[in-house]
């Protein structure tokens, strides 16, 4: 008797094979929902540094950058934020419906690829320093005293080459509106012999003598330079000195007194100079 052992039916091994990546799908999107709320931090930080400065004129801000560029800082921020939030919105609705790969989709995949998003740590870790930076409250402070004071350099005068000259008129003087004089000689020449008004630190020299200082900005900390004048103290009928009075190193001052220009032996230079007497000598508030 003849046995047929073959199977008359086909089995169809060609069902598709459904292949979901979930966790590769989550690792990215949790990689750039991170990117996106650091960036987005980063902006918040931006409207809080700017809108202080611009404000207030004081935080962190005024000591890093020129008053300038603060409200760009602000605008920057309220921009960027806006942007992490739409990007943050578009990232939440695509995570809602997954994609999903079958045999049929068209997609080659290597059953074996690896999905690498190690590097994903160590960028956080960079991004989030300038963060904790803030929070920390730094930088709290701009150069030190001491070191704007020895950025100051000095010069030797001779009290007998000034100009013997009675004060006229009473102005309130920047040392940045003496400094863009001195790029003139006719303004120069305008505001010899006026009576005027400035504010700065103190770095003493001699009992009658002292250079009277401030700081300009044009763009950020780093490009920081000096604006002075020299300050020469006439006899007066109080006796009295200027270590008698106690002021110290890079103490603010106010100082009233006769402004001239004189120039500097052997230099095609000018140095700003106020003869003025103690009693017009005063403490004042930091600017």
């Amino acid at each position: 008797m003849d046995h047929v052992t073959g199977h008359d039916h086909d089995h169809d091994h060609g069902g598709g094979h459904d292949h979901h990546h979930d966790h590769a799908h989550s690792d990215e999107f949790l990689e750039q929902l991170l990117t996106v709320g650091i960036c987005g931090a980063f902006g918040i930080v931006a409207i809080l540094l700017g809108s202080q400065a611009v404000a207030n004129q004081s935080g962190m801000l005024t000591i890093m950058l020129a008053e300038p560029f603060w409200k760009w800082v602000l605008i920057g921020g309220v921009v960027l934020t806006l942007l992490c939030i739409i990007r943050g919105v578009a990232l939440w609705r695509a995570a809602a419906s997954p994609h999903v790969h079958d045999d049929d989709c068209g997609h080659d995949h290597a059953h074996g690829e690896s999905h690498d998003h190690g590097g994903v740590f160590w960028r956080v870790v960079v991004l989030m320093f300038p963060l904790v930076l803030f929070f920390l409250g730094l930088p709290n402070q701009g150069f030190s005293s001491e070191r704007i004071g020895n950025m100051v350099t000095t010069h030797d005068l001779d009290v007998s080459s000034l100009k013997n000259i009675e004060g006229r008129g009473d102005v309130s003087l920047t040392f940045n509106d003496i400094s863009e004089a001195m790029r003139s000689p006719d303004r120069m020449e305008a505001l010899t012999g006026t009576r005027a008004t400035v504010h700065g630190m103190l770095k003493p020299e001699t009992e009658r003598q002292f250079t009277l200082y401030t700081t300009k900005m044009t763009c950020c900390a780093a490009d920081m330079v000096p604006l002075k004048a020299k300050i020469v103290v006439q006899n007066d009928d109080s006796g009295g000195s200027l270590a008698a009075s106690g002021y110290k190193p890079s103490e603010w001052l106010k100082v009233q007194g006769v402004l001239q220009f004189v120039k500097l032996p052997n230099s095609e230079q000018w140095l700003p100079v106020i003869t003025t007497k103690l009693k017009d000598i005063e403490r004042t508030d930091p600017e």
